[in-house]
């Protein structure tokens, strides 16, 4: 059963499956930059979602540490991808984690993704991916919107598969 989101904290993908996750009882948690340093200014606030100070500010450092310690992980992206999101899915793929790639304009089926979780017996699951410029918040929404769902399949899914109902 899913007991942890860890993201980096950046705007978009990162928060939005934070905020799921503390939103529905999943602990949340993860590295962010030293002094939590993100584009657009620093957020200590990130704090309460359980995230810590990284001894770095290079997002990469980051990335890995959070990466190290995930069963899994869950990429919200477009058909096109920064420069930024291709070295993120090749750090995952030097791992060797377990990856499900979710295009945000046209998402897979909920079941797909839960059938992910629960097939590679995910209990930490890192969710990175796409960021939201300025004040624009529709990736944070999305996914936000979209991990909700998803932690609702598994809760019934667990539920029924251990005899509570």
């Amino acid at each position: 059963m899913l007991k942890e989101i860890t993201a980096t904290g950046f705007k978009g993908a990162s928060q939005g499956g934070l905020a799921a996750g503390f939103c529905m009882d999943i602990k949340t948690g993860g590295y962010a930059p030293n002094g939590y340093k993100l584009p657009g200014g620093a957020r200590p606030d990130l704090e309460y979602l359980g995230l810590v100070e990284h001894d770095s500010e290079k997002i990469s450092e980051v990335v890995e540490s959070n990466l190290i310690r995930c069963d899994a992980v869950l990429f919200f992206c477009t058909d096109e991808k920064t420069k930024l999101e291709n070295n993120i899915l090749e750090l995952i793929d030097i791992l060797d984690l377990p990856l499900l790639e979710i295009n945000i304009t046209k998402p897979l089926d909920k079941r797909i993704v839960t059938n992910f979780i629960m097939n590679n017996k995910v209990d930490v699951l890192h969710i990175s991916g796409k960021s939201d410029r300025h004040n624009n918040k529709s990736v944070y929404k999305f996914v936000r919107e979209y991990m909700t769902g998803i932690i609702k399949e598994l809760q019934l899914e667990y539920s029924f598969g251990h005899g509570i109902y």
